[in-house]
């Protein structure tokens, strides 16, 4: 009431101070409406930038003390700044009556006016806390690359909407349902204009729901030209970093219709796997003999290999009614063979080869290229620099060994080969005539 009588003197003194030395009886109680307004929101802004100063160091300190992040979440999403401007705006509708008091009919069209914004600012004080209380759960490890900003985006949705249906009711004096009811008259074009973003949610809840995707995973999906790592995911669009740090959008949606490939299994187990093929030349593969055989035992683990195969060689070659000295007659290692037991026990043996993971050398079906031999691993890294170094030692090695069991690597003829041949045909046929 104080506050009342104290408004109401002000009021008062104004209206006889500009009525008796400035202005005519018609333009005094304008004037006095206008000067008191403009005193009011002065001292609201003033108090509003105090009360911002201390409110911000009580919740800096609070924090420090509590050790609490949250309260320096709320700091940064400036919750203490909402508050204040919410109470001042509840104290400015309190007053509107007293300062408009010559002015009867405009009190409720400037006291509705102010309701609407107080809706406004607790909508934006509930999201400063969702978003504090996001942040808050992104500290912990286990929460960190969770999909938190679609829940967030969701939250945000549902205040809005109820920011609406509260203004709705404010401005109208109507109850909600009436507006749900001349809602759904247009709920068609709604459903229309709103299509991306209910499909986005439709998908967003899919996502999360069985954990498919997350912020920081490595996705593929060429439809699209996205090979990188998410980088934002919202209810309409998600953004992939490609590794040439372009940026690609995909909608929300695709990623649940359509496919796309997740590499996170790859990250979580540490281990990345490389398909490389060796297409060895046809020709080349041959049966060996004892003497053949010698110069391979040295090398890795061929000795034991090499006596383990020639025991079952022999018993199986001791069973057969044909002449075994023939190698077509009997069972006889070949070079190829033994390359790819090699290959498999380097493998084995490499520092950076994942032991637990599965790993084969294997040949495959013969072609026009030869016959292809697959090196199927796993390095212990997948960090893709790492992870292109130790490829690229492993099969330089290999590359290295084929000519050490009298094996080639199958090449297609370039156009060098084809000349040198030209070149060398006429001097042959010089050569023949000369003899």
């Amino acid at each position: 009431m104080k506050d009342t009588n104290l408004i109401r003197k002000i009021s008062a003194f104004i209206h006889d101070h500009l009525l008796s030395n400035y202005f005519d009886e018609k333009w005094v109680e304008m004037a006095t409406a206008a000067l008191l307004l403009l005193a009011v929101l002065i001292l609201l802004v003033t108090v509003h930038v105090v009360l911002n100063k201390v409110f911000g160091f009580l919740f800096s300190a609070f924090g420090k003390r509590m050790k609490s992040n949250f309260m320096k979440y709320l700091y940064a999403f400036r919750f203490h700044n909402r508050l204040i401007t919410l109470l001042l705006l509840n104290a400015f509708s309190h007053l509107l009556p007293d300062i408009l008091h010559a002015y009867k009919t405009m009190v409720a069209p400037a006291t509705t006016a102010v309701g609407v914004c107080m809706v406004a600012v607790v909508i934006f004080l509930l999201i400063a806390v969702a978003n504090a209380f996001v942040k808050l759960l992104q500290d912990r490890e286990g929460f960190r690359n969770k999909p938190f900003e679609n829940y967030l985006q969701i939250i945000k949705m549902i205040l809005f909407f109820c920011g609406v249906f509260a203004s709705y009711t404010i401005v109208t004096g109507k109850s909600i349902i009436s507006f749900l009811a001349a809602m759904g008259a247009a709920s068609a074009v709604l459903m229309l204009l709103f299509k991306d973003t209910i499909l986005g949610f439709a998908g967003s809840m899919q996502l999360m729901t069985n954990d498919m995707l997350r912020k920081g995973d490595w996705i593929s999906m060429p439809q699209y030209g996205a090979d990188g790592t998410v980088e934002e995911m919202n209810l309409t669009t998600v953004k992939v970093r490609n590794f040439d740090n372009t940026i690609t959008t995909v909608p929300t949606y695709s990623l649940v219709s359509s496919s796309f490939q997740n590499w996170r299994g790859m990250s979580e187990s540490g281990t990345r796997r490389f398909l490389r093929t060796i297409n060895v030349i046809v020709s080349d593969v041959k049966f060996l003999d004892d003497k053949d055989l010698e110069k391979y035992l040295p090398i890795g683990d061929l000795k034991v290999f090499i006596e383990e195969k020639q025991k079952i060689f022999n018993q199986r070659n001791a069973d057969l009614p044909v002449d075994t000295r023939i190698a077509l007659n009997g069972h006889y290692l070949t070079n190829l063979d033994l390359f790819i037991q090699y290959a498999q026990w380097y493998l084995q043996n490499h520092p950076r080869i994942s032991a637990r993971a599965t790993l084969l050398v294997r040949p495959q079906t013969a072609g026009g290229n030869g016959i292809p031999v697959q090196i199927y691993a796993f390095t212990q890294t997948t960090v893709w620099a790492q992870y292109e170094a130790i490829v690229a030692e492993v099969m330089n090695h290999l590359f290295a060994s084929v000519g050490y069991f009298d094996l080639r690597v199958f090449e297609a003829p370039a156009a060098s080969d084809s000349l040198s041949i030209k070149l060398q045909e006429p001097a042959a046929m010089a050569g023949a005539q000369k003899a």
